[in-house]
């Protein structure tokens, strides 16, 4: 599957973490904003570089006609290899966001060999 060659950007505007929190609440089983960045922001953190990346990956075989599973990302190493990289542009952005409060050396490292 070939994906093609995006570069992650930041969306226009101001983005914050009470945003963030208050648009997936409806998500998650938590009434309240301040759980969603307690209980899910938090544990996430470290991987969310890597979830989006991820998720990107899905919806553009999902557009092709094909459903992604984990051996799309284990078995297609240009898929893998596409997944890093954008992760790695993700933490990136994501660490000069200061809204976010995200220091780049707090989120898993991995890299394409």
């Amino acid at each position: 599957m070939k994906i093609p060659n995006i570069t992650p950007s930041w969306p226009p505007g101001s983005v914050s973490l009470n945003g963030m929190a208050e648009r997936v609440i409806g998500d998650t089983a938590e009434s309240d904003a301040t759980n969603v960045k307690t209980r899910v922001w938090r544990s996430s953190k470290p991987v969310i570089h890597l979830a989006a990346a991820v998720a990107i990956a899905m919806s553009y075989g999902e557009a092709a006609g094909h459903s992604m599973s984990m051996l799309d990302f284990l078995h297609t190493a240009s898929v893998l290899r596409w997944t890093i990289g954008t992760a790695q542009h993700f933490a990136a952005i994501l660490a000069r966001q200061t809204r976010l409060r995200i220091d780049q050396a707090d989120l898993i490292d991995i890299s394409a060999t």
